[in-house]
């Protein structure tokens, strides 16, 4: 079974940015999948022009009987990228495009994803009360990384969030924590003391123009590349422990390739 991988944090700290740079980095040796939850601004439009707008995690959700089938003929595949996959809202659709949905369909749902991938991302929504798949995902995701900013409004989120989050079965002592966007004159020792920060993005000029021209997928410049690689690679550490993944589900993948 797949690894499941939470990205949760505070509102415009670069949860979706990681989510795609971190899978993208997974995917040069494992499958995964991206579940993106944000149905307020669907992400997948903004990652490709030409995407097949009748893919949708909306008819996942809403089916009568899920199936593997069903989920890979709504995954949005990643062109000259293997072993890589999207699913999420498509363009026009909104909260109310779609009957809602039980928290039993959604954790069924991740224990399809965890049989077709060695990995699956879930790209959370900062305001998980009112998002079930959020819920269900910190619950029951295997590692969650928990994304800060370097903003005041990072503290007065968490201050408010994460004492709902105090139920054990949440497991947020356990919490992987990131600060992400991170500038040099950000004061990031202190940060780092103030979040418990275990791995850092930095702040990128390139990675901001990225995700102006739908290009996230697209590799930085060398040196760029680079250190982006160094800490995603540390922190795919952290999420394995360590530990032999396995055998890789890679064959998969082909089923939707061909249209499934």
């Amino acid at each position: 079974m797949g690894k499941v991988i939470a990205i949760w944090g505070s509102p415009n700290s670069g949860k979706t940015t990681l989510s795609i740079k971190l899978a993208k980095q997974i995917s040069k040796q494992n499958s995964v999948i991206v579940l993106f939850t944000d149905i307020l601004a669907p992400v997948i439009p903004t990652l490709k022009d030409d995407i097949d707008t009748k893919r949708s995690l909306g008819n996942v959700l809403s089916v009568a009987t899920l199936s593997n089938d069903i989920i890979l003929k709504n995954c949005i595949e990643v062109d000259k990228i293997k072993n890589i996959a999207f699913l999420g809202y498509t363009q026009g659709e909104n909260v109310f495009t779609y009957p809602q949905y039980t928290d039993e369909r959604v954790k069924e749902l991740i224990d399809h994803l965890k049989a077709l991938a060695d990995y699956v991302i879930i790209d959370t929504s900062s305001n998980f009360i009112n998002d079930l798949i959020t819920i269900s995902a910190l619950e029951v995701s295997d590692k969650v990384l928990r994304v800060n900013s370097a903003e005041l409004k990072n503290i007065s989120y968490f201050d408010s969030y994460l004492p709902l989050l105090i139920d054990k079965r949440f497991k947020s002592d356990s919490h992987i924590n990131i600060l992400s966007n991170s500038r040099l004159d950000d004061a990031q020792d202190e940060l780092k003391d103030i979040y418990n920060i275990k791995a850092t993005i930095e702040y990128s000029d390139e990675i901001r123009e990225q995700g102006l021209c739908s290009e996230l997928l697209s590799n930085l410049s060398s040196k760029e590349q680079d250190k982006l690689s160094l800490n995603l690679n540390k922190i795919i550490s952290m999420i394995n422990n360590c530990e032999n993944e396995g055998v890789k589900k890679k064959g998969f993948f082909s089923r939707f390739r061909k249209g499934a």
